[in-house]
């Protein structure tokens, strides 16, 4: 999922678009993910939250 939506996605065109990344560059993160994602101890956490505070 995440190795496909750096190459196609509004991001990916923002990217490039603005010369923050290269076509490349992208085309290395995907394959980072990739390899993240077929190594049998890799994982990832996103905690989503809220905080309640009064002043």
């Amino acid at each position: 999922m995440w190795a496909d939506r750096i190459l196609q996605s509004d991001l990916a065109h923002q990217l490039v678009d603005s010369g923050l990344a290269t076509a490349a560059q992208l085309e290395e993160i995907s394959t980072a993910w990739r390899e993240w994602a077929a190594a049998p101890d890799g994982w990832l956490a996103i905690p989503h939250g809220e905080i309640l505070c009064r002043a």
